[in-house]
């Protein structure tokens, strides 16, 4: 074995017994210790200078990145960006050479010479992941590693990259120590210049050569929940310093006397914050703030003398160098602008700016009641629920954000003026026929609106308004949700595994009984009880005896078109706990057009609800899917009062909680829950014939604490318990909204 330590590496990767890359004692040779990026500049101007041009760069701009090749290029022109300037940096960022070897044993022999031809090989940008660029394939996994267990070794099967690539050595960097930064590379590496382990030379054209493993013993670090991929996928950069630099060490004991005898050291501070209004560089160094000097600290840290950098601030600003003592964690409400939306019902009774003076760290300031703004529209309006909103936004555009982002918006619920009473239905005593048919029984009203029920079932077989279909399948009870990914967290022990032992995934409503109760020229009540029955034992026992739960569902059609669900459900004692308590229905596909009285606009669920306000919104039901990888239970809004279901001439559907019930959480979806539940990615979902429709009494929480185990809180969880809930249905016109029969059923 050769004597010398570039000697030895390159025999330990040359010799067929011994894999450095399965070696736990060689972790690093002749590599720095971590520390944070540190350049230099041939003057404080030019250092002003260069730092000024990068607070410039807009961080928004990664709102608009891409995942094809353009990447590449803006990758390589990003490094380009953050070097210029540097004197002392030089980017190797580019297009390599590369040669992908199957297992280290198939590397090309002496790739790393100067002398090698790589004119065969393939390119490859830098940084980059080659597994991005067609060689070898990217994996993912969770908790399972990609290779046989036997740390430290890994599989013989192991692609290493081989690159390759070319640079000069500037000939102002004479004299100057040269170093070459990786600032990422994966799994593990050695790197040769000119055929030498981390050896330069500056008389010719110099050769980088670069040896990439796939796996290594490192890999047995990490295994959980990422992508494994491999490559030099950072800038690779030379960096050149001066023979003497300072640098902090406090694991070295030294002489007061003998610290730094033949120099001097001075320091200065600057306060960049008006650098985003500057338009040019004349006042730059206007900014300094303090000068500071070396002076003997009056005390040592474990036995090291060191020194101060020590001096008066000139130009003290809020949170500049002199905050460093502040114990607070957030910044003054400076540059921030507040404002305020009232809202009665869902619908907005006026806004405005809030002036509110600078609010320090940890500081609050209150406004007084009658004072307030929105006071006197409190005051005037007859709403039922009140909701008042303050939004937080900037004035000022920064680096990662434009002007007017908002930084923070909560609302909170305003006292009510008046009793909240329970919801009921104002009849008008207006008349209807009811024919029975066999098995079935139609009510309809002069051609305005026709509703077919099934007495054998207590399934509504089909519900039409001024002809137009508007319900094609329902009503029926509903227990079972497309499991989340977080729902399966857990084994045996998740929610998903509990609740297909319990088949409730598989639960078949059959009807008991069903009759009608009461028939008048005014109403129309059928009283059905339905059995959820697992499909597999359908059949085989009684259905008292294999029933899950049990629900008691009456229907009271009016003679106004309004339809009344109360639900009793009672599931067996022995149950999980339940993915939600609701019915189903299902519309015409061209009821797609939908407005809702409750939290959103986007995707909420009873615990990851904070965020989404209270008010009137409108969507489509294609809109309100959210692509997830992995299918699942998805789309739904939280905390809803209202929502109404119509096609583009505004024909449709009205549903509401009623009687005491609480709102509601509604889902609306192209996609049945069968076929979110059967998908295993987004992009296979057929969607179906028509629109699903769930309105949820409870809905169990999604949790997310982690997504290995069943975490929901208790407080969000549904117990195996008795449930009672109404819910109010009706059609709707083009000459009615969901706001005028949600006010037509509450009691001044």
């Amino acid at each position: 074995m050769a004597s010398s330590l570039p000697g030895q590496l390159v025999s330990l990767l040359e010799n067929g017994q011994h894999h450095v890359w399965e070696d736990q004692s060689i972790i690093k040779w002749r590599k720095r210790d971590a520390h944070v990026p540190l350049r230099c500049h041939e003057s404080v101007d030019g250092s002003l200078k260069y730092w000024y041009e990068r607070n410039k760069v807009s961080f928004v701009v990664s709102n608009s990145a891409v995942w094809n090749d353009d990447a590449v290029v803006g990758a390589l022109d990003s490094a380009a960006l953050w070097v210029k300037g540097l004197p002392f940096v030089k980017s190797l960022s580019g297009y390599w050479k590369f040669f992908l070897a199957s297992n280290p044993k198939n590397v090309p022999l002496n790739f790393h010479d100067s002398a090698f031809h790589d004119i065969q090989w393939e390119t490859l940008p830098v940084p980059s992941n080659w597994q991005m660029h067609g060689f070898d394939r990217p994996i993912y996994t969770n908790v399972v590693y990609p290779f046989p267990l036997d740390p430290p070794f890994v599989h013989v099967d192991n692609p290493t990259g081989c690159y390759r690539t070319y640079f000069d050595i500037p000939k102002e960097w004479s004299g100057r120590r040269i170093f070459l930064h990786f600032e990422a590379v994966d799994s593990a590496f050695c790197a040769w210049v000119n055929g030498v382990p981390i050896g330069y030379s500056t008389d010719k054209k110099n050769v980088l050569a670069v040896q990439v493993f796939r796996w290594s013993d490192g890999s047995y670090l990490e295994d959980q929940d990422h992508w494994w991929l491999s490559g030099i996928h950072r800038d690779v950069l030379l960096l050149s310093k001066p023979q003497v630099e300072v640098k902090i060490d406090n694991s070295r004991e030294t002489s007061k006397d003998s610290f730094l005898p033949n120099y001097t050291i001075e320091a200065s501070l600057f306060d960049t914050a008006s650098w985003y209004s500057t338009d040019g560089y004349a006042d730059l160094a206007s900014s300094n703030v303090a000068s500071l000097k070396l002076n003997p600290s009056p005390s040592t840290s474990l036995g090291f003398h060191g020194y101060w950098l020590e001096g008066r601030l000139e130009m003290p600003r809020l949170w500049s160098a002199e905050q460093i003592t502040n114990t607070h964690f957030y910044e003054t409400t400076q540059g921030l602008e507040f404002s305020w939306s009232a809202h009665g019902d869902g619908y907005k009774l006026g806004s405005g700016i809030l002036p509110l003076p600078l609010i320090e760290p940890q500081k609050s300031f209150s406004i007084e009641w009658k004072s307030a703004p929105w006071y006197p529209l409190w005051t005037s309006s007859f709403a039922e629920e009140y909701f008042l909103t303050i939004t937080a936004k900037l004035l000022h555009s920064t680096k990662w954000v434009k002007a007017g982002h908002v930084i923070s918006s909560t609302q909170v619920q305003l006292p009510s003026k008046r009793e909240i009473v329970p919801h009921v239905i104002k009849t008008k005593e207006a008349t209807f026929i009811g024919e029975i048919l066999g098995d079935t029984i139609k009510v309809s009203q002069q051609n305005l609106w026709e509703i077919i029920l099934n007495v054998k079932t207590g399934a509504v077989e089909s519900w039409k308004v001024e002809g137009v279909s508007l319900m094609t399948k329902g009503i029926f009870p509903c227990f079972w949700r497309a499991p989340t990914d977080n729902d399966k967290g857990g084994g045996d022990s998740s929610y998903f595994s509990l609740w297909k032992a319990a088949r409730i995934d598989s639960l078949n409503y059959i009807t008991k009984s069903c009759s009608i109760q009461t028939k008048t020229d005014h109403l129309v009540r059928v009283a059905a009880v339905f059995l959820g029955v697992p499909k597999s034992e359908e059949g085989s026992l009684s259905k008292e005896e294999s029933a899950l739960i049990e629900i008691d569902v009456i229907y009271t059609i009016y003679g106004s078109g309004d339809v009344v669900v109360e639900c009793n459900t009672r599931p067996s004692s022995n149950l999980p706990p339940l993915p939600r308590v609701g019915v189903e229905f299902h519309l015409d596909k061209s009821m797609d057009q939908i407005k809702w009285y409750g939290r959103g606009p986007f995707e909420c669920y009873p615990d990851r609800k904070a965020a989404a306000h209270v008010a009137v919104y409108e969507q489509n039901v294609g809109d309100m899917h959210v692509p997830y990888i992995v299918p699942g239970e998805c789309s739904g809004r939280a905390d809803v009062r209202w929502v109404t279901f119509q096609n583009k001439d505004g024909f449709g559907i009205y549903a509401s909680i009623y009687g005491s019930s609480p709102p509601m959480q509604i889902n609306a979806s192209y996609y049945s829950t069968a076929e979110l539940d059967r998908a295993t990615h987004n992009h296979i979902l057929v969607k179906g014939d028509d629109i699903e429709v769930h309105l949820d009494h409870k809905h169990m929480g999604l949790a997310g604490d982690d997504s290995w185990s069943p975490c929901v809180h208790d407080e969000y969880l549904i117990p195996a318990v008795p449930y009672s809930f109404s819910i109010r249905l009706c059609p709707i016109t083009p000459a009615t909204s969901g706001l005028d029969v949600y006010i037509s059923q509450l009691q001044y």
